[in-house]
């Protein structure tokens, strides 16, 4: 009886405690947790409720356990309270991320219980409101829970949108919220560079070709780009953080902007007036339909238009889907990628449609489809473009057939006519010479159409080198600076992991840069070997140690030993050499899910050595061999998210080829894949090729220190080499063009100039031909610097007299050893500076310029202190060891030290 008793009182003195939700356990074996179905959500129509009332054991008692991994609501002018409880029994992790990763939330408020358990602290932010209220600046909603270890705490959410009514929330610890964030931007910039350089191809040929439907094409991919960046919260963050407005206006504008030019897009495409007259009427009133949406924007509710646009862009989808394969199976083949393409973007587009209204459970393969969708659904629009275009060029050619085959027709009535018929042999003879004229006429069009292939070939060419050029200049900002601030950063900080991420993108992005330039010089045919003695061991240890990082991050055994026979110094290309393996053995481990990479180096007999790359990857069915050689293809059974563009081993097999071998393959499906081949590498005397300042950071310059003139008329691309060469001890001075690079170096006589190529006004080419030609630059020395990767430097520098010419990006050790070189500079080492110091005799300024030197050093005054230890160094060259110490604790921002080596006043 006392039992029921308790239980009776239990069940009726506390609900909370009967339906109280089991706690989300935090430990430090897990750094991330899904918290769909750990949570409770309690639904307000009104949207009246306060924290107060949530918290009452009324209302309390009301919250309702998620049953589904993201709780998913579709459209509603309701507001939804959420509920997590969490107890951290995580010993060394007390600072967690809480994020909500649908970047849409109109209001978002956060209550966060006191320490003191006096209340909570709200948090209140949203795309209605400006970026800057959010607890930690990030495209999506992340919040900040301190948690001690042994602590319990519960959170609330109160979640208020005019748009889908949806609330993934996952909790991470801080490490594990840093390699998601770095996956997340990576998957972005993936998307967003394939799509920005489709457009890019496409403005080409839009330009060359003056063809209308690829100025569609170009709108649509543009409007696709720019929805998924608004929609990712990318232009809320970086574009209008203070105008949150735009983010909801430009996400309604999207459907129907993004409809219209579909429409139109495939109205010019398929022809539809003529093809299917009916499904033109249908598509011509869905753009009015659409028309009409876009007028009646200022005079509706938002969150009401919203739910109309969506369901009309599903439904709008599935029409214009069908129509487009009507079109197809009535005979029109250019209907087939188009087709392709809107069916991919159907596939896409429902399902998130239907989870965005609640039709389905939401699951994130919907989103991660979204982003790819959009880069296959460009691909296969120009695959449509391009089949387009051969289907004209196939039907012209019919056309031609048919007009010679009717010539020959005519030519023999014709003769039938002039034994028959004698007195018309006048009249026949006009008409044969008519013919006669048309067939002349018809062969110069062949040949106008001929030269026209010719151009478009060549233009393919100029595209590409000129890609190059535009590519590689803004990386040359990116990179050098890259490089520049890690020496001045944190090795363990954020923003040391953030410059290595740039520094290892651009390198990526300028690895696929070179891939396409050497296809087309492989499809010219200009390859050329620059045979030279290198250090083979030494060359296949850099390989090994680069695969191995590689291996390890996808847990892979790297597998590499270095046999004894093979000989120490060969003579061959060491550039195409790296290269072929390179390919060969990132595709390895890109394919293999788990298992080995193996490496093998031996010597078949002399000079010869047969290299083998071994993987335990799924294997290639025999039938599938010769495909993965051809450029852009990629086996899909051979592993999934492999990532590249598929010119690895067509690279590699051309690059091999150059140098006289052949590349072969064996492979069995689900054992692995073995590729190798036997190179000639004639054995050389060993020599040693390294510098004494080798593996050394230069710090400064002993001397007086050289003045260089920067000429480039790209401002991020001076700034940078000046804060480089700057740090270093020269005298910079700049100049954007080369009108302006002449007055500078006939005023200032510099000792070296670094020249861009392509500039406005007077390019490098005709500025450094006048130089050449001044008698008061007779010893001026002048390296050239260019973005156009086909630049041949041995040419270059006959032509116009340069001395030397570096390829943007600019490495920096490569430029100051170009520096070095012509200048005869001597170095002032990081690792040497002090002890030159102590076995030469430091001689101490005058005590003013000690003050002086004081006080910009209290300031911490780089720039002044670096000038005033220029001025030193002109005017008393016995102070060379005083200034070169200093330099070595400036470039290294030691302002504590310079202070304690110039002593108290």
């Amino acid at each position: 009886m006392f039992r029921f008793c308790l239980f009776f009182l239990i069940i009726t003195g506390c609900p909370a405690l009967v339906f109280a939700q089991a706690p989300v356990v935090l430990t430090d074996s897990q750094d991330n947790y899904r918290l769909g179905r750990m949570l409770e959500y309690l639904e307000d129509p009104e949207g009246t409720l306060t924290m107060d009332d949530v918290i009452s054991p009324e209302i309390s008692s009301g919250f309702v356990q998620s049953r589904t991994n993201v709780p998913s609501f579709g459209f509603t002018k309701s507001a939804y309270w959420i509920r997590i409880h969490f107890r951290n029994h995580a010993a060394s992790t007390t600072d967690w991320r809480l994020v909500l990763e649908f970047p849409n939330m109109n209001d978002v408020a956060f209550y966060l219980p006191r320490v003191d358990g006096t209340g909570f602290d709200v948090t209140r932010t949203g795309t209605s409101h400006p970026f800057a209220s959010r607890d930690i600046p990030y495209h999506r909603f992340v919040f900040s829970v301190p948690l001690s270890p042994g602590t319990d705490q519960t959170v609330y959410f109160r979640f208020k949108n005019d748009w889908a009514m949806t609330f993934p929330l996952t909790l991470w610890s801080a490490d594990g919220f840093m390699r998601y964030t770095q996956r997340d931007f990576m998957q972005l910039g993936l998307v967003y560079g394939a799509v920005l350089l489709l457009i890019m191809y496409n403005l080409f040929l839009w330009l060359a070709l003056r063809e209308h439907n690829y100025g569609y094409y170009i709108g649509v991919l543009t409007c696709m780009l720019l929805g998924q960046i608004v929609y990712e919260g990318m232009a809320g963050q970086y574009w209008w953080p203070d105008s949150p407005h735009w983010t909801n206006l430009v996400l309604i504008l999207f459907f129907p902007v993004i409809s219209i030019l579909g429409m139109m897009f495939a109205v010019s495409f398929l022809d539809t007036r003529k093809r299917a007259p009916v499904g033109h009427f249908v598509i011509v009133g869905f753009i009015g339909g659409w028309g009409l949406i876009m007028i009646l924007l200022p005079f509706v509710d938002a969150g009401g238009l919203v739910r109309v646009t969506l369901p009309l862009r599903l439904v709008n989808s599935l029409v214009f889907t069908s129509i487009n394969y009507l079109i197809w199976r009535r005979g029109y083949r250019p209907a087939r990628y188009f087709f392709l393409a809107w069916l991919m973007t159907a596939m896409t587009f429902i399902p998130f449609a239907m989870m965005r209204l609640g039709m389905i459970p939401n699951f994130s393969l919907a989103e991660q489809g979204l982003r790819f969708g959009m880069i296959v659904t460009g691909l296969f629009f120009s695959f449509a473009l391009a089949d387009r275009i051969q289907t004209l060029r196939q039907e012209k050619n019919s056309a031609q057939n048919r007009f010679l085959t009717a010539s020959k027709t005519m030519e023999t009535m014709i003769k039938k006519q002039n034994i028959l018929l004698e007195k018309n042999v006048q009249q026949r003879t006009m008409e044969l010479q008519k013919e006669i004229h048309e067939h002349r006429e018809t062969e110069s069009q062949l040949q106008r159409a001929k030269e026209k292939a010719e151009a478009a070939n060549q233009a393919k060419s100029r595209f590409l080198s000129m890609m190059s050029h535009e590519l590689r200049t803004p990386l040359n900002a990116i990179l050098g600076y890259a490089q520049l601030l890690q020496r001045k950063t944190s090795r363990e900080s954020l923003d040391s992991t953030g410059l290595k991420t740039i520094e290892h993108s651009g390198h990526h992005l300028l690895q696929l840069i070179e891939d396409l330039l050497d296809l087309a010089k492989i499809e010219a045919q200009k390859i050329e070997l620059v045979p030279a003695p290198f250090c083979l061991p030494e060359q296949l240890e850099i390989l090994a140690d680069m695969i191995r990082l590689r291996a390890n991050e996808r847990g892979l055994d790297f597998r590499w030993k270095p046999s004894s026979d093979i000989p120490m110094m060969v003579l061959g290309d060491v550039k195409l050499l790296r290269q072929a393996l390179l390919n060969l053995l990132g595709n390895a481990v890109k394919f293999t899910q788990q298992g080995n990479v193996t490496l093998d180096v031996s010597q078949n007999t002399e000079n010869k050595l047969r290299f083998s790359i071994r993987d335990t990857g799924p294997g290639i069915a025999g039938d599938q061999i010769e495909q993965i050689f051809t450029p852009f293809m990629q086996i899909k059974e051979a592993g999934q998210n492999t990532g590249g563009i598929g010119l690895g081993l067509t690279i590699s097999r051309s690059l091999l080829r150059a140098m006289g071998a052949e590349l072969h393959v064996t492979s069995a499906v689900g054992e692995g894949s073995t590729f190798w081949f036997t190179l000639t590498l004639p054995e050389v005397e060993n020599k040693t090729l390294l510098s004494p300042g080798a593996n050394r950071e230069i710090v400064g310059i002993r001397g007086n220190p050289p003045r260089i003139l920067i000429v480039d008329d790209c401002m991020d691309n001076r700034l940078m080499l000046r804060h480089c060469l700057k740090s270093t001890g020269f005298l910079i001075s700049e100049a954007e063009d080369g009108k302006q690079a002449l007055v500078r170096a006939e005023k200032e006589i510099p000792d070296l100039v670094l020249m861009d190529l392509m500039m406005p006004v007077l390019d490098g080419f005709e500025t450094t031909r006048r130089m050449r030609r001044s008698s008061n630059l007779t010893h001026l020395k002048i390296i050239i610097m260019t973005a156009n990767a086909a630049v041949d430097p041995e040419n270059l520098i006959t032509e116009i007299g340069c001395d030397a010419v570096i390829t943007k990006p600019i490495q920096t050790d490569l430029l100051v050893k170009q520096l070095g070189r012509h200048l005869s500079l001597e170095w002032v080492y990081e690792d040497l500076e002090i002890m030159h110091s102590a076995e030469t005799p430091i001689i101490i300024p005058p005590s003013s310029d000690l003050e002086t030197l004081r006080n910009l050093a209290a300031m911490g005054a780089y720039t002044e202190i670096q000038e005033e230890l220029t001025r030193l160094r002109r005017q008393n060259p016995e102070a060379e060891p005083f200034v070169a110490h200093l330099l070595g604790l400036l470039n290294r921002f030691q302002f504590d030290a310079i202070s304690k080596f110039l002593g108290p006043e």
